[in-house]
Order: C-alpha cells, then sequence, then structure tokens
C-alpha cells in the first residue's frame, strides 16, 4: 500500500488534451493525444479530474485534498491510484514513482509480444505505411468537393434504385452468374475488382476527414488474408468533440462502395453479356460482398466497429464488453463479491454480452476458416498448425487464463449458492460427455432385391408376342416378350433368296463339268450362310425370356401386340419377393459402431408401420455412387451428392452400404426409401468426438 505524501506521476507536457463527447450519463469527458504513440485516449469526468491536477508533482494526498475540496466528489486514495496506474501503463507520464522501474520494465516486455507471436495473430491483416497524403489531398479536395454534393448524392440514390430494381427483374440470371466466376480466373477478377474498390474506398475516408479539416498523416497497403488493399489513418477523427459527427469520416468508404455498386448494376443490366457485363457484375458484387460481410461486421475492427460505437456512444466497446462478461461471469457463476468495471444501465448490459459473446464466435469462426482454407488450397502442414494455434487462443488460452485469474483471487471465493450451482453444472456437463450410454442413428435406405432381372427391348422393332404381365409368377426360361425387327426380316429374306441363287448357280457348274468354278462357288455359299446364321441369332435376341425366377412387376400395360418398341425401351422387372433386403448408406465414422447381427428397424417415408431385420453383410470398400436418387442431396435426401458429366449420380462424402435382412416377408415395393434405425453400443461422447479426431488425423496425415 502506498503511503499519502508518495509523489504521484507527473503528466507528459506533450500531451493534446481535447474535449470529448458527452458520457451516456451526460457528463463531460476528455481525450488525450499521444503524438508520440498515435493514440487517441478518452477519460472521463473523474479520471481528467486527477489528470489535470498531475501537470505538476504532487503527492496522492495532495491529490485527494484537492479533488475533495475543488469538486463536488469525494474520492478515494485508491480510486486516484487506480488512474494514475492506467496513466503509467498507457505511458502518459514522464515519471514513474508509483511503481518501480523494474516492475515497469517487465510490463513494458509483456505488452510488446514476440515476433513470432505477432506475426500469428495478424496473419488475418496488417499494415505497411506507404505515403503522407495530407498535402496532397490539400490540393485536391476542391476537385472531388462536387462528388460529396446534394445533387450528386441524390443521383447516387435514384441510380442505386434503378439498379436495383432492374437486377431485381433478372435476379435469376444475376444469381446464376457467380457460378462463371468460381475459379481461380474469377478470384483474380475479384481480387484486383476489390483491390480498385478499397482504393476508392480509403480515398473517400481520406478526403472526407480532410474536408472537416483533420489531418490525414499516411496511407498505405492493408493485407487481409495476404491480399493487398489500401488503407488509411483517419485516427484524429477522435478530434471532433461529438460522437455523431463523426460518423461522416466513418461511413464515408461505405457509401463510395454502395455508389459503385449502384452504378455497376445499372450498366450489367444495360448491358449484353460480354467484357463489359462481366466487369459490371464482378465490381458490383465485390463492393456489395465486401461492404456487406467486411466493412459493416462490427465484430471485426473496421469501418462498422467504429461505426457501431459512434452510433451507440460507447467507446471501446469490445475491450469494455469483454470486462463486463467477465465480471458478470465471476460475480453470478463464482458468487464473487467484486466491483464491476461500470454500471452499464437497460440496453447497454444486454449489448456487452451479446456483443462479447457475438465478436469472440464471429472471429474464432473466421480464424478457424481460414485455416481450413490454407489446408485445403495451400498447404496442410500450415492450416494444421494454424488450426491448432486458434483453438488454443480462441478456447484454451481464456479459459487457462481465467482459471489463474480466479485462482489469484481464491481468498474471496466462499461456498456460496451460485458457486455450487455452477461446479453442479461442470460436474453434470462432465458426465455427459463422459457416461457411456447408447446412441440412437437413422440413416437412409432403400428397398432392394438380390436377384432381379429387367426387362426390356435389346433392340428396336415390332412386338409379335406378349405373354408377361403384372403378377405373373415366372420360371427361368419362360418366355416373356417376342420381338420382331421388320430390317432383320428383310436381310433375312435376301440372304436366304442369295443362298438359294448360289446353290442353283453352283448345281449348273456341276452339269456343265466346269470344276475348276466349283471352289469359288462354295466359298460365296458359305459366306452367305454364315452371315444368315449370325443374323438369326440376334433375331433370337428378340424373343425375351427370363433369367431369374421371380414375379413380374411394374410391367407396362399399354404394351400390345403389333406396337413399335425402341432399343432399351423398359417393360418391367423379375423379382423374387422372397429375396427381398434392406440396403442402408452408412456414413465412414459410423461404420466401427455397427456389426453382423444387430437388430434394427426399417421406417418407409410414408410413415408406414416400421419392418424389424437383422445386419447380415456390411461392404469392406465405400461406394462412390448410387442410382437412388430419392437418398441424396438431389431430391432433399441425406446424401450429399452431384450428377457428374455423364448424368450419373456421385456421392460426396464416403458412404458403406450395410445389407439388412426383414424378419418378415416384404411389405414394401422394390426402390421404396426411408430411414434406418440403429441403436449402438454404449459409448460416450467424449470417446466418440476423440474417434472423429482420430480418425481425421489419420485420413488427412498423407501430407
Amino acid at each position: 500500500m502506498i503511503s499519502g505524501d508518495a509523489p504521484l506521476p507527473v503528466l507528459r507536457p506533450d500531451l493534446d488534451l481535447i474535449p470529448g463527447p458527452k458520457a451516456h450519463d451526460g457528463s463531460p469527458t476528455t481525450v488525450v493525444y499521444d503524438p508520440l504513440a498515435r493514440s487517441y485516449n478518452r477519460f472521463s469526468w473523474f479520471e481528467f479530474a486527477v489528470i489535470r491536477l498531475l501537470g505538476q508533482p504532487r503527492t496522492l494526498d495532495e491529490v485527494v485534498a484537492l479533488l475533495d475540496r475543488d469538486t463536488t466528489m469525494s474520492p478515494t486514495a485508491e480510486e486516484v491510484l487506480k488512474v494514475c496506474q492506467e496513466l503509467v501503463q498507457q505511458g502518459l507520464t514522464v515519471n514513474t514513482l508509483i511503481q518501480q522501474p523494474e516492475q515497469l520494465e517487465k510490463e513494458v516486455k509483456a505488452r510488446t509480444p514476440h515476433w513470432f507471436k505477432w506475426l500469428l495473430h495478424h496473419y488475418l491483416y496488417f499494415r505497411i505505411p506507404l505515403l503522407r497524403p495530407d498535402a496532397f489531398l490539400g490540393k485536391t479536395i476542391s476537385f472531388v468537393r462536387p462528388l460529396a454534393s446534394s445533387t450528386a448524392f441524390a443521383l447516387y440514390f435514384i441510380c442505386g434504385i434503378v439498379g436495383l430494381i432492374l437486377v431485381s427483374m433478372r435476379h435469376e440470371q444475376f444469381i446464376h452468374t457467380f457460378q462463371y466466376f468460381f475459379n481461380i480466373k474469377g478470384l483474380l477478377y475479384y481480387g484486383t475488382a476489390i483491390t480498385l474498390v478499397k482504393i476508392i474506398h480509403e480515398f473517400s475516408h481520406a478526403y472526407t476527414a480532410k474536408a472537416h479539416g483533420l489531418r490525414v498523416p499516411v496511407m498505405g497497403v492493408a493485407f487481409i488474408v495476404l491480399w493487398p488493399v489500401a488503407y488509411c489513418d483517419v485516427t484524429d477523427a477522435w478530434r471532433i468533440p461529438k460522437q455523431r459527427e463523426r460518423l461522416p469520416v466513418a461511413v464515408a468508404g461505405i457509401i463510395a462502395e454502395l455508389v459503385i455498386a449502384g452504378f455497376c448494376l445499372v450498366g450489367w443490366a444495360c448491358t449484353q453479356p460480354g467484357l463489359l457485363n462481366s466487369l459490371f457484375f464482378v465490381v458490383s458484387t465485390a463492393s456489395l460482398i465486401s461492404t456487406l460481410l467486411v466493412n459493416l461486421n462490427p465484430a471485426m475492427s473496421f469501418d462498422g466497429y467504429y461505426l457501431f460505437m459512434d452510433v451507440s456512444g460507447i467507446d471501446n466497446l469490445r475491450s469494455r464488453a469483454f470486462s463486463y462478461l467477465r465480471w458478470l461471469f465471476r460475480t453470478s457463476c463464482l458468487g464473487m463479491k467484486l466491483v464491476a468495471p461500470e454500471k452499464p444501465k437497460g440496453w447497454r448490459k444486454f449489448l456487452y454480452v451479446t456483443y462479447s459473446i457475438y465478436s469472440w464466435a464471429y472471429r474464432f469462426f473466421l480464424y478457424i476458416g481460414i485455416a481450413v482454407l490454407v489446408y485445403y488450397k495451400f498447404t496442410k502442414l500450415l492450416g494444421i498448425f494454424l488450426f491448432l494455434v486458434e483453438v488454443w487462443w480462441f478456447i484454451a488460452l481464456p479459459i487457462v487464463k481465467e482459471i489463474s485469474s480466479v485462482i489469484k483471487m481464491r481468498k474471496m471465493l466462499t461456498f456460496n449458492a451460485r458457486l455450487i450451482s455452477f461446479l453442479l453444472l461442470l460436474i453434470s456437463l462432465a458426465a455427459w460427455l463422459v457416461w457411456p450410454r447408447v446412441h440412437t442413428h437413422y440413416f437412409p435406405a432403400v428397398v432392394e432385391a438380390r436377384n432381379l432381372q429387367q426387362i426390356y427391348a435389346p433392340f428396336s422393332g415390332v412386338v409379335t408376342n406378349i405373354k408377361g404381365q403384372r403378377g405373373k409368377k415366372i420360371k427361368v426360361g419362360d418366355e416373356i416378350l417376342s420381338i420382331a425387327s421388320v430390317p432383320l426380316r428383310a436381310e433375312i429374306s435376301e440372304l436366304s433368296m442369295q443362298e438359294k441363287i448360289l446353290d442353283i448357280e453352283a448345281r449348273l457348274l456341276f452339269i456343265q463339268h466346269n470344276f475348276s468354278a466349283l471352289p469359288q462357288k462354295e466359298e460365296e455359299k458359305h459366306q452367305i450362310a454364315s452371315r444368315l446364321q449370325g443374323i438369326k441369332k440376334r433375331q433370337e435376341l428378340y424373343n425375351i425370356s427370363a433369367q431369374v425366377s421371380g414375379v413380374i412387376t411394374e410391367w407396362d400395360r399399354n404394351l400390345k401386340t403389333g406396337q413399335h418398341v425402341r432399343q432399351n425401351q423398359v417393360f418391367g422387372r423379375i423379382v423374387n419377393p422372397d429375396d427381398f433386403y434392406f440396403a442402408a448408406y452408412i456414413p465412414e465414422d459410423k461404420v466401427a459402431l455397427i456389426s453382423e447381427g444387430e437388430t434394427v428397424l426399417f421406417y418407409p417415408e410414408t410413415g408406414a408401420e416400421a419392418v424389424q431385420g437383422s445386419i447380415v453383410k456390411i461392404s469392406k470398400s465405400k461406394i462412390d455412387s448410387t442410382s437412388h436418387i430419392a437418398l441424396t442431396s438431389l431430391a432433399s435426401g441425406d446424401i450429399p451428392a452431384t450428377r457428374d458429366s455423364y448424368g450419373n449420380i456421385s456421392i460426396l462424402e464416403a458412404r458403406y452400404v450395410v445389407e439388412i435382412r426383414p424378419d418378415s416377408p416384404m411389405p414394401f415395393p422394390l426402390g421404396k426409401s426411408g430411414k434406418m434405425r440403429m441403436q449402438t453400443a454404449p459409448r460416450s461422447y467424449l470417446i466418440d468426438m476423440w474417434h472423429k479426431v482420430y480418425r481425421t488425423l489419420v485420413k488427412e496425415s498423407n501430407f
């Protein structure tokens, strides 16, 4: 504890004190500008009352006495020391007698991250300054002012509305155009368009700041996921005392991108497909996507974050929200009696909690997504490394830090109702993860037959005889259908006639004793006979007979004698009603959980009564395609699939076929789809998660 006669730090004389906006409770604030760090810090009424007394050397007792005498406040020594320590930590003082130099040196080193650690957490976004544009902006702003006139904004608004109307009239064509740019070339186009749009974006910020009398000290290149875009430093906007008056500076870039998007939408709608039309499409979508997903998003430190702070009137929103959430956790869950970092009222409490959770979740999934992108598109080793880093930084490290902080404050912990409830909740969660229990899974399935025959026409022709019908029992070799081909009949007749003519000619040669010509004539007869025999065999194929025993199903009732049929036309099927089975499509990570002999249930789509069966066979290898479109995503099914260039259905994830024998006669027709219900052996969720991670590591370890 510091004594009352201890000297307090002295404020640096080079600091610039600027009147700030009013706080939410109506009290005045002050902004302190640090020219060395190019940073602005806002202080409350009480904090500034302490700061203005530190312009000269004073002791702790002197400052407390002056505040008690000259203001309506009655501060304690601890409150004054807290303000002084904050000033020291921010480097705003010239001497630091509150803390020992060794302690301050440790704090400075702790706040200066190692270059490797800095790189890990700045690969998403970092800046490189290149230009000092303030003089250039001052000389050229007169040429830019007409672009921000009321007439210009009216034109922008009309153009944007017209563009949206025109695109809405052709919205399907506009949306389908995206697929033509899902490639490396399209990515290059979008990258170039975003870069150009961002240059205009940043110059809009710069000119707007200059129009408000602010200085723009630097512009340069910022790298977003290693992609270069322009940036400018408009932190002097903090000099504007009212937060809402800073809005034009914060929103200028977003407005510029929306204006560009509006003009390009009109250009796209008014041009024919071609280079210019594609250019308008790329620039308009790049502007809209970067504005809606990046600039307006308050979760990241871009325009949306600062705009959100100006609109809500809350400075340093992220740090204040996370501080309040930590305090709320410690008091509500652990029952610790702590002083709140601030006392927000009404909607601010809800905003702090929701914003902190949303900001954490957004950044976590964004970084994880980038790590996955790096893994699949660039290098697997770097992707895995970044994934582990983000899991540690966003999940493990906050938990470790919070546990460490609670341990340091363990003297303030007592066994109270809130702490006991929180511990019971943690124990329940751990038990839910660890306790083994039966898991129920549902998989897509279909009714199939082990032996079946498709009845179809191998060639085009005319139906001459029909012996098959729906529901007729049939045996192997039974004739089902006869088809005659007019061209084949004509060819058979012609060859038969030629064969007879050659036979007559051979006899005449024999009578005339022209024995030398007989071998040639016999060779011609042999060739004709071979051709005739081949055609007759082909004609036999038109007499369709049963290759399996069973019942004819799905018979074409419209088939009649004398009807012309085309090649490969299907007439029906022969299936064995006693040889049906269920085929279930099991994901790769669930195959190890089932075994042959287990009992399962098949639930048809129609909601009919389920049929019980048992697993008789599990395929040893995964399948790549299927003929059952009803089970796939192409028909709102559960199996992700797509069609290849030949029209076949390709499965996009590893699936294994499990064959299930029903315990009773099959009440469903062939091809009936549904769900297969399986209950696996008792396992804990924790073990399941570990197996998933392990399988993924083994599967993806081929880098």
